[in-house]
């Protein structure tokens, strides 16, 4: 396909045909797809880039919700890039134990009382959440 625009119409076919309701066995079941769009075969000397790319694509949709498209830009292969290093990163700090728990309670000044866990955002956080690694500091 040479533009977007055609890619995206038959993503959008494909997901309509996909939204029809299924009856089996006395229950109705609704499927629905996120679809990858890649663009600029010219600039992909294997498949397994074009795979790779969709793939990235396919989840930024998925993300989105149900029955969403997404066509791949270079920025999510870099935001991969850049969660992977995170994710590897952690590991390996896990693994060396290089990584401590420090607490520091904020307490309520006016009733002396510590309030409900809140928890601490950092750069790695939300990436170990996602690998489910917090298990590891709980």
């Amino acid at each position: 396909m040479q533009s977007p625009g055609t890619a995206l119409a038959v993503a959008s076919q494909i997901s309509e045909s996909l939204g029809t309701p299924i009856a089996l066995a006395g229950r109705t079941f609704l499927i629905t797809a996120g679809i990858g769009v890649v663009m600029g075969h010219n600039r992909y000397l294997k498949v397994e880039e074009v795979l790779r790319d969709a793939d990235i694509a396919m989840y930024h949709a998925k993300a989105r919700g149900p029955s969403q498209t997404a066509v791949f830009t270079s920025s999510m292969y870099e935001r991969m890039l850049r969660r992977t290093v995170l994710e590897d990163e952690l590991r390996a700090a896990l693994n060396q134990h290089l990584l401590s728990v420090h607490y520091q309670p904020i307490v309520d000044v006016r009733t002396g009382k510590l309030p409900v866990w809140r928890r601490w955002r950092a750069g790695f956080i939300p990436s170990s959440e996602r690998s489910r690694r917090t298990r590891l500091f709980q």
